[in-house]
């Protein structure tokens, strides 16, 4: 007796694909409407204070970020933010000699 085509769909690919499509179609949406983490336009430009630093071997955004936040800051929040705003796309990979800037945002 022959199968009908529903029996003989291999279910698992099926989800399997429409998976991949679902990353694939949110992978686009994300590039295209990529929102900034943070918007400075937001903030009075009398609160954002700017820093320029130079990083040197064996610094860790981590541990310049921890260095030259506010008391009130999330760390956390300041290495993402500045990983944004100098197109940072590895933390970890910080090459010495090379400027970064730090924007620290005075809460009143």
């Amino acid at each position: 007796m022959k199968k009908s085509i529903l029996q003989r769909i291999k279910w698992g690919n099926v989800s399997l694909l429409l998976a991949t499509g679902a990353v694939a179609v949110a992978g686009a949406w994300g590039i295209y409407h990529n929102k900034p983490i943070f918007d400075y336009s937001l903030v009075k430009p009398n609160d954002v204070v700017t820093y320029n630093y130079r990083i040197q071997a064996g610094d860790t955004l981590w541990s310049v970020c921890s260095e030259a936040k506010l008391p009130e800051q999330d760390v956390r929040e300041l290495v993402f933010r500045t990983m944004e705003d100098n197109g940072l796309k590895d933390a970890g990979k910080l090459e010495p000699g090379r400027i970064i800037t730090i924007k620290l945002i005075r809460r009143n």
